[in-house]
C-alpha cells in the first residue's frame, strides 16, 4: 500500500460508519487522503419531468431535455456543496 498515494485529496465516503463504506474510508486515509466521512447525508433528489408517459412516446426535446437536467443537476447541486 503507497501511503502517499492520495496525499493532496480530499475524499466523501458515504456509509462510512459500517461495512465497505467503513473499509473505502479507512484505505483512504492510509493511503494519505483527507476523508469526510459519513454515514448519513443530504439527498439530492430534484428532477424534472414534464409529464409521464411511454418511453416510446417521447419526442426528442423532452428526451433530451429531462436526463439533461436530473442528471446534470444532481451533479452541479453536489459539487457546488463541495466548493462553497
Amino acid at each position: 500500500m503507497d501511503s502517499h498515494r492520495h496525499a493532496g485529496r480530499v475524499v466523501l465516503v458515504t456509509g462510512a460508519g459500517s461495512g465497505i463504506g467503513r473499509s473505502t474510508a479507512i484505505r483512504f486515509a492510509a493511503e494519505g487522503a483527507r476523508v469526510v466521512a459519513t454515514d448519513v447525508v443530504l439527498v439530492n433528489n430534484a428532477g424534472i419531468m414534464d409529464h409521464f408517459q411511454p418511453i416510446t412516446d417521447l419526442d426528442d426535446g423532452t428526451w433530451d431535455r429531462v436526463p439533461a437536467v436530473n442528471v446534470n443537476g444532481a451533479v452541479v447541486t453536489a459539487d457546488g456543496g463541495f466548493t462553497a
